[in-house]
């Protein structure tokens, strides 16, 4: 699978014409025609303010909301979709969801996460009583800018709105992860905790209410659905607890640790069961910029080797890993670069498994 760094909108090196002064208004709606300096031309002798005219007569409708879904949801062509938003934007203003869809393109697409602040920013002012907006404005906030509790406070509303929004419980599950390795790395360990159980609470919930039939914008995200993330983030905070448990002498419990790291072998065998193979996500068509390939059946095999690890269970540790280092010998550079599981399994078979602990 290749990705694409597609460069932002406001900076799209378009044609002489633009450049040259052509109003913006103009150069959106001229993007979408064959002939883009003909259509410069025409629209610019016509007066611009004409321009919504023109575009439902050529649309034959002016939905353009629907335009811009159809574009992106179904052809992957987000700029062109970018652009049925704007006009819908220019038509009536008031309305959420337009700057909702762009924002998400600015997020999940092109990286601008600062436009997609902005529109998000929008979509929340002009309707705060929709769940999904919250949300994707407190993940934002807590990965993109850090302000995670402002971010936590956003999840928090979000899940206020609508207590079955299973992807806001697992966003807060992340930002409440975030948080929890911010006090461990400040050594405030058992503030940390405190923060992990949250976590690990979250995506708890967010499993009990999963649903195949999420927000169709973040299945761009999660085009194999989330609920093998949710069984690997909940095993990887379970297993973090685990290790901080055995060796930090503050909070030493080393019960509770061998109890921590075995639920999480079973979350791993969950991810595994419910993950793509690694062949199924490098055959993904035209998937968002910012899914993570790196959560497939392999993952689990080697964070299942880095546990039995710490529960002194070589043997199976190796057997796990050995997978990893199968996998990683197959595999190209460019590919072998995108999977830090894999690498990791393959490094931790190599030093342990060939030469014994």
């Amino acid at each position: 699978m290749k990705r694409f760094l597609i460069p932002l909108l406001a900076t799209l090196a378009l044609p002489t014409a633009v450049n040259a002064g052509t109003e913006r208004e103009i150069a959106e709606f001229c993007l979408k025609a064959e002939d883009f300096s003909g259509c410069v031309k025409e629209m610019s002798a016509e007066k611009k303010p004409v321009l919504n005219n023109i575009n439902e007569n050529i649309n034959g409708e002016s939905d353009f909301f629907d335009q811009a879904n159809s574009k992106y949801l179904n052809e992957n062509d987000y700029l062109t979709a970018i652009n049925y938003l704007n006009d819908a934007i220019r038509i009536d203003p008031k309305q959420s969801k337009p700057y909702f869809v762009r924002g998400i393109i600015y997020f999940l697409e092109m990286q601008d996460y600062q436009n997609a602040l902005l529109d998000i920013q929008k979509s929340v002012q002009l309707d705060n009583q929709d769940s999904d907006n919250f949300m994707t404005l407190g993940y934002l906030k807590a990965f993109y800018f850090d302000k995670k509790e402002s971010g936590l406070e956003d999840l928090n509303k979000a899940i206020d709105l609508n207590p079955e929004n299973s992807l806001a419980y697992l966003f807060r599950g992340e930002v409440n992860n975030l948080i929890y390795s911010k006090y461990y790395d400040d050594s405030d360990f058992r503030k940390a905790i405190q923060f992990a159980n949250a976590s690990t609470n979250d995506f708890s919930k967010s499993i009990e209410l999963y649903k195949d039939n999420f927000n169709q914008y973040y299945k761009r995200l999660f085009p194999f659905g989330y609920l093998h993330y949710l069984y690997g983030s909940r095993g990887r905070v379970k297993y973090n607890l685990g290790v901080d448990y055995k060796n930090i002498k503050d909070i030493k419990n080393k019960d509770l640790s061998k109890v921590l790291l075995n639920s999480s072998l079973s979350d791993f065998d969950l991810l595994i069961e419910n993950a793509p193979t690694l062949d199924e996500v490098e055959n993904l068509k035209n998937p968002s910029y910012n899914f993570e390939v790196d959560f497939i059946k392999l993952t689990g095999y080697s964070w299942k080797g880095d546990t039995y690890s710490w529960l002194n269970k070589f043997a199976s540790a190796c057997k796990n890993w050995k997978k990893s280092d199968k996998a990683w010998k197959s595999l190209d550079y460019d590919v072998m670069t995108k999977y830090a599981s894999i690498s990791d399994g393959w490094s931790n078979y190599g030093m342990n498994c060939t030469r014994g602990f």
